[in-house]
């Protein structure tokens, strides 16, 4: 395990990195050949070639004990929108078996995870989870181009790179440190200026930057390495020629994956921005004592340089990861150049399957899923930006029937009842039939609660936040909820230990970082205990301090006079014993 350590003035930032290697480690592509044949040489007949792939799920159920399965959990707690359809997960297993028939190794566990998204996306996780974006299965014209994806991202198991990086270890610290700066920021600027745009990036600033939901979903990918990517090329086109698919598409995928790689840049852009315009507008809380003094004003420069660097670093971490792969070009030429080189150029291609993707995708309830599910997501963002005729229009095609099978849409509904209907009994009702789902994200049971709490019904937010537990596995996103619903039951006691649970949680480092980086002070107000401290109404913990001081002086004043003498002499010998 490798430690990074960055230092600045007043805050120290650990970024831990791992590097698992399991199993047979596959070696370097040949100069000359098909990569895939090279490959199978290698791994025909070993047993041991994917190594132990549950060193990583049985490390997440340490933090993961709910009914759901911990790799997906994680993405759950996150708010992850997920999609449940049989007749979409059926379509991709039948284009991953038709992919792996050239592969002659042990046949790779993998799972799909269709999440809601209106960018183009696809990655695998460390846990052999094959995420794809609702956007990618609205962008692609034909199976082909749907096959070139999966032939990329399972390529990327086949070689064992997502065991090298880990999606949850080395890619989020960049993010959910962006993230964390860009709400912290939010919070600061709604703090000074009271303006009502920031107030929802302040307010979930206190939960971490994954609870930001979509917001982020398109940016929980990992990145690979530059070779990676190519290795993944090279293979992902050898599978599609062994399949007999269009191989020519897998150019056509490459350019649609770029424009969306540029959209999710403009998005990092915008927090980075955000946080640029934090910092300057506290500015003046870097420098302290008397402005004329030339030794305070060089400490409160360096402090805000500091700070500077800080965001600096944070977001260039993940723009690096751009900056390292290839472009869409040099990624093009290199394919054509290994196809040259291995293939002779290549045989004619046979056409594109339209017919099956339309099929599938673009016709019957797949089809609806995903309008509804688009629909969904744009009743969101309109709702965010307090577009209330936007959010009315879309609702219209939301597709009620796919409540608890898309998440998307059991959100937008609640949301839209909630924020524009004023209708809080028929949001209980779409949230009921949500979080009847084993796969509702973390949000659902929040929101659902909070209605609840509105309503002065204590006990069925308890119910729920539980039901939310046990699935999840870890009580983290709704310990502030549950301070509230014991709070409001009368149950002080239960809801201290929540508001002292609250502080047990990592995610408030994180936030007392950036908001020291950001405020330019050594001690921070906000985080995660902080704002359970707010629903409970007063500090658990001073006021346990304050009471344990009363009690000691107590103790002092009723210690009779002979005792303090003899315990004052006993100190001093032992002193004098050990000195």
């Amino acid at each position: 395990m490798n430690r990074i350590h960055y230092f600045l003035p007043g805050v120290l930032l650990v970024v831990v990195s791992a590097c698992v290697t399991t199993g047979v480690k596959p070696t370097a592509p040949p100069q000359q050949g098909i990569y895939l044949d090279h490959l199978n040489s290698q791994a025909r007949g070993s047993a041991d070639w994917f190594g132990d792939l549950d060193r990583e799920r049985t490390k997440l159920k340490k933090t993961y004990k709910g009914t759901v399965a911990p790799e997906l959990a994680t993405y759950l707690e996150k708010d992850v929108y997920l999609v449940e359809s049989d007749g979409i997960e059926a379509y991709h297993r039948k284009i991953l078996d038709r992919l792996l028939t050239g592969w002659e190794g042990p046949r790779p566990e993998v799972s799909f995870i269709f999440e809601s998204d209106e960018n183009m996306n696809a990655y695998v996780d460390v846990y052999n989870q094959i995420h794809v974006s609702t956007g990618l299965l609205r962008s692609v014209e034909n199976e082909d181009q749907l096959a070139s994806v999966l032939a990329h991202e399972i390529s990327h198991v086949l070689l064992k790179h997502n065991q090298q990086k880990s999606a949850s270890k080395v890619i989020p610290w960049s993010i959910e440190m962006a993230g964390t700066l860009s709400v912290a920021a939010a919070g600061i600027a709604y703090n000074k200026d009271k303006k009502q745009k920031y107030a929802d990036y302040a307010e979930k600033a206190v939960i971490g930057s994954q609870s930001l939901g979509m917001a982020w979903s398109d940016m929980l990918a990992p990145s690979w390495s530059r070779n990676y990517e190519r290795e993944a090329d090279r293979l992902g086109l050898d599978l599609l020629i062994r399949a007999d698919y269009n191989y020519e598409q897998f150019y056509a995928t490459i350019e649609k994956l770029h424009d969306a790689s540029l959209r999710r840049s403009a998005r990092q852009e915008y927090f980075m921005g955000m946080t640029v315009a934090a910092l300057k507008g506290s500015k003046s809380k870097f420098y302290k004592g008397d402005p004329n003094d030339k030794k305070d004003k060089m400490l409160g420069d360096l402090k805000y340089l500091a700070a500077s660097s800080f965001a600096a670093l944070t977001f260039n971490k993940i723009a690096q990861a751009n900056v390292e792969h290839d472009t869409r070009e040099q990624r093009i030429d290199a394919i054509k150049t290994y196809l040259g080189e291995a293939y002779d150029g290549g045989d004619l291609p046979p056409e594109a399957d339209v017919t099956s993707y339309k099929k599938v995708l673009r016709q019957g309830s797949a089809s609806r899923i995903l309008d509804a599910d688009l629909a969904a997501i744009k009743t969101i963002k309109a709702l965010n930006e307090k577009d209330v005729s936007t959010a009315k229009r879309q609702t219209k095609s939301l597709g009620w029937g796919f409540n608890g099978a898309v998440n998307s849409v059991g959100i937008a509904q609640s949301s839209y009842k909630t924020a524009v209907q004023r209708q809080p009994d028929s949001a209980i009702k779409t949230l009921r039939r949500l979080t009847q789902s084993e796969f509702a994200p973390a949000e659902a049971y929040v929101k659902l609660s909070d209605l609840y709490l509105q309503k002065r019904d204590p006990e069925s937010a308890k119910q729920v936040l539980h039901q939310g537990i046990n699935r999840i596995g870890r009580k983290y996103r709704f310990l502030p909820n549950l301070v509230s619903a014991h709070k409001m039951a009368g149950e002080t006691k239960q809801a201290e230990d929540y508001v002292i649970e609250c502080q047990e949680h990592n995610p408030e480092r994180n936030m007392n970082l950036a908001q020291r980086a950001l405020a330019g002070t050594k001690k921070s107000k906000g985080g995660y205990y902080s704002y359970c401290t707010k629903k409970l109404g007063y500090d658990v913990l001073a006021r346990r301090e304050q009471e344990a001081r009363r009690q000691a002086q107590q103790r002092k004043a009723n210690t009779p006079e002979s005792v303090k003498k003899a315990s004052e002499k006993l100190d001093k010998m032992l002193k004098g014993l050990f000195n």
